[in-house]
């Protein structure tokens, strides 16, 4: 992302069809204020590199109060890879 330091994506995937690659940040430990905070960064200087949330861009969000659900990545998954 930046000659300074490296950004580690959770997935990246590679949508066959359009040949398109996309990246899929998952934030798990959203009831953690310090986390968030990085999440915000992160977010940002994905956006400085031309990574945008629905462009290029997935991100998913939990805590423990509202996890992460399998039909909810099922969701995702088929609005953005299946042919409609």
């Amino acid at each position: 992302i930046s000659d300074y330091y490296h950004l580690y994506p959770d997935f990246t995937l590679l949508n066959v069809r359009t040949r398109k690659t996309w990246i899929w940040e998952h934030f798990g430990l959203m009831g953690d204020e310090a986390y968030r905070a990085e999440v915000v960064w992160k977010l940002s200087q994905y956006a400085k590199a031309g990574i945008i949330t629905g462009k290029n861009l997935i991100v998913t969000f939990e805590d423990a109060v509202c996890p992460l659900t399998p039909q909810t990545i099922k969701a995702i998954i088929r609005g953005i890879f299946v042919v409609k």
